[in-house]
């Protein structure tokens, strides 16, 4: 009986060190750094939200977590990743000077919909991985943005107004 309570006990207290030791390793860093900040309008505003609540999968920048190093652990972690990746980089997809695909803010769009994203795994071990309400309408603002035409941008417009007769 008493090893029964102290095999709780340790993982119950191994339960709870997890998602801490998450909490205290915080965001990649510089995971969004070359983000192309004039090529994609109002990213600046989700930049942030991005870096916390995407990059650690959705980069080549994220952190492992202390218990990434224990056997089979660290295989899962960069299993999802891989997968992560394969779906969306955001590293080089907002690096870039061509504007978002259309195909991939229509999949950002019906996966924050649908609330697919953080998966539940994820928030299992990271509590602060969740993205609220006001979080989902700043990303799905971003994504309208992103979306407008680019031919209303100030650099498309004529650098002198038309002669008026």
């Amino acid at each position: 009986m008493k090893q029964v309570a102290v095999t709780l006990a340790l993982l119950a207290v191994l339960g709870l060190a997890l998602p801490l030791a998450n909490l205290v390793a915080g965001p990649p860093d510089g995971a969004l750094e070359h983000a192309d900040l004039q090529r994609h309008p109002g990213l600046a505003t989700v930049q942030p939200l991005l870096t916390t609540k995407c990059a650690n999968c959705h980069t080549t920048r994220g952190k492992m977590p202390f218990y990434g190093a224990l056997p089979g652990a660290q295989g899962l972690i960069e299993h999802h990743v891989r997968d992560a990746l394969r779906h969306l980089n955001l590293e080089s997809l907002l690096a870039s000077p061509q504007p978002v695909p259309a195909a991939i803010l229509q999949e950002l769009t019906e996966t924050l919909d649908a609330r697919e994203m953080p998966p539940w795994s994820y928030i299992l071990l990271h509590w602060d991985g969740a993205v609220n309400e006001a979080e989902t309408a700043a990303l799905q603002t971003w994504i309208r943005e992103e979306r407008m035409p680019r031919a209303n941008t100030p650099a498309a417009a004529p650098s002198t107004p038309p002669e008026t007769k």
